[in-house]
C-alpha cells in the first residue's frame, strides 16, 4: 500500500521521521518506510545502522534495497569506518550502477584508504553518468531534505 507523505515533512528531517514512523505502525515490514527512518537517523548513526541492516534483511528480494547500502555508505564515512563505507558502497553501486551520488562516497571512503586509483575509477564512472554537469556541480546540489541554509 502506498504511503503519502505529507507536504510539512518536506525539507523536515523530523517530520520525515514521524512520517516513516507512522507508515511502519500500519506495516512493520514496509521496506521504503525503513530505509526512510533509518535514512532519518543519521544523528543517530548506530540505529540507523541497525534500521537500514534491518530492511535488508526483511525484504531480502526487494529491488530498492540499493537504497540501503548506499545509505549506510555515508554513515559509515561520516563515521570514519572507511572499509565499512567501501563495502557499502560497492555493494550499492553494484545493485543500481547509476547512482552518482554513492559513486561520490565509495570514490571518497577509497581516497581516505589511499586506494588513489580506484579512487579515481569510480569517480570517472561517476563523472560519465553526470556527464550533463560537472562531478562537483553534482556533488554540491542540495539533498532534498535538507533546508535552504543547509542544515537538516
Amino acid at each position: 500500500m502506498p504511503h503519502s507523505v505529507s507536504q510539512s515533512a518536506c525539507n523536515d528531517l523530523p517530520a520525515a521521521l514521524a512520517n516513516a514512523e507512522a507508515a511502519l505502525t500500519l506495516n512493520h515490514c514496509d521496506g521504503d518506510a525503513l530505509r526512510l527512518k533509518g535514512a532519518c537517523q543519521l544523528g543517530l548513526a548506530l540505529r540507523g545502522i541497525a534500521t537500514l541492516r534491518q530492511s535488508m534483511q526483511l525484504r531480502p528480494g526487494d529491488p530498492l534495497n540499493w537504497r540501503a547500502p548506499n545509505t549506510l555508505c555515508w554513515y559509515y564515512y561520516l563515521a570514519g569506518d572507511y572499509p565499512a563505507a567501501a563495502r557499502a558502497g560497492l555493494a550499492a553501486t553494484m545493485a543500481n550502477t547509476r547512482q552518482c551520488v554513492t559513486h561520490g562516497w565509495l570514490a571518497a571512503s577509497l581516497g581516505q584508504m589511499r586506494r588513489i586509483e580506484k579512487a579515481g575509477r569510480v569517480i570517472a564512472r561517476a563523472s560519465q553518468l553526470i556527464a550533463a554537469i560537472s562531478f562537483d556541480e553534482h556533488v554540491q546540489r542540495r539533498i532534498p531534505w535538507m533546508s535552504d541554509d543547509g542544515q537538516r
